[in-house]
């Protein structure tokens, strides 16, 4: 895949086990994305992980997602 310049990314939701598969050999990168109930019942986080990203130096935090009128923001847990 490399010689060809192809990028593989992989984007899950809650799989874990994925991790140990083949495909997730082959991705460049893997990002998990889940969502978290936060005390009122209706209330949601959005989270984000990156779990692979080939050649960098990505953050292994959980981060949240914030949809926004200016677009997606991704920040630290606080």
């Amino acid at each position: 895949l490399r010689e060809l310049d192809i990028v593989v990314l992989i984007v899950i939701e809650g799989a874990e086990s994925f991790l140990n598969c083949a495909e997730a050999h082959f991705a460049d990168g893997i990002f998990e994305f889940s969502i978290e109930k936060v005390q009122h019942p209706y209330v949601f986080k959005n989270l984000f992980q990156i779990k692979k990203l080939r050649g960098s130096n990505h953050p292994h935090d959980l981060l949240q997602l914030n949809m926004t009128g200016d677009g997606i923001v991704i920040s630290s847990l606080v």
